[in-house]
């Protein structure tokens, strides 16, 4: 079985691509809910489920009825049914939660490209239908080995490459692209294992973890740290009048702070998790010589 890896990059538009993408978070969510209320309803009152291909057709009436929808890529509005079946998919066979309406206020700003986007690495930039090239910020290679015409990569004439696209938006306002990759590796066949290359990891609160080895892991509580500055930021929000601009500014510096703890937890978790698969790995290889 192939796999298929997610690559996350910065990208940094202008003033009217912004734009344009806010219509396209925009408009997403709110084709998302009218279909969500469109598939409840009918299956309460008279129990008929609609098929992906239905909600396609209503997008279509959507569109008619509300003419800004018309401004975004189709196939992004068309995502979203996807998205939405798959969602009672999860909901009818895995027992996940009935799917929910997607809110502004969650700040979960995100819109998906399937195809028709292209990648200039000379330049650095993307070319995003509708929206325009923009520029990102490539710190990891897409692709191991793969042969490009002019520095350029198409989704359509690709495909086997290039999967769907994921353009996003953090509450500290930075875009993301997020490339869905499959380059047809296949999956590494399993290594085996004993009692002697296995480590136990017992999570607690003291301690960040504690290994079967004796070794303990401390916690760098980072929270605790920025807990003063935290409250600050938070008192200064809730001075503001509602709905100004100082207002956002200030729920912007208090985002960022929010955003430095989770990467600083997110990087600390990833350096330990690396090290311990590093040394499992050395384990396996030091049993096998």
């Amino acid at each position: 079985m192939p796999i298929k890896r997610g690559i996350r990059y910065r990208i940094y538009p202008n003033k009217e691509q912004k734009a344009l993408m806010e219509k396209h978070f925009g408009s997403t969510r709110f084709v998302y809910n009218k279909l969500l209320e469109i598939k409840s309803l009918m299956y309460k009152k008279f129990r008929i489920s609609i098929s992906e291909f239905e909600l396609n057709n209503h997008i279509q009436v959507l569109k008619e009825a509300y003419p800004f929808l018309k401004e975004v890529n189709s196939q992004s509005l068309q995502q979203t049914s996807k998205n939405l079946n798959s969602a009672f998919n999860h909901f009818f066979k895995d027992g996940f939660k009935y799917p929910q309406k997607k809110r502004k206020r969650d700040n979960h700003f995100s819109f998906q490209i399937p195809q028709h986007y292209i990648i200039n690495f000379a330049t650095s930039k993307i070319n995003l239908p509708k929206i325009g090239w923009i520029k990102v910020k490539i710190h990891k290679q897409l692709f191991k080995e793969i042969e490009l015409e002019g520095n350029t990569i198409k989704s359509d004439s690709n495909s086997e490459f290039l999967k769907t696209i994921a353009v996003s938006r953090t509450p500290t306002e930075k875009y993301y692209i997020s490339i869905l990759t499959d380059d047809g590796e296949k999956c590494p066949e399993p290594e085996s294992f004993s009692h002697a290359t296995m480590i136990g990891v017992d999570v607690g609160l003291l301690t960040f973890a504690t290994l079967s080895t004796g070794e303990k892991i401390d916690n760098p509580k980072f929270l605790k740290i920025s807990l003063e500055r935290l409250k600050f930021l938070q008192r200064r929000v809730s001075r503001k009048v509602i709905g100004s601009k100082n207002r956002r500014k200030a729920a912007c510096k208090l985002a960022k702070l929010h955003e430095k703890i989770a990467n600083q937890r997110h990087d600390f978790q990833h350096k330990v998790s690396k090290k311990l698969i590093r040394d499992m790995t050395f384990n396996i290889k030091f049993q096998k010589s």
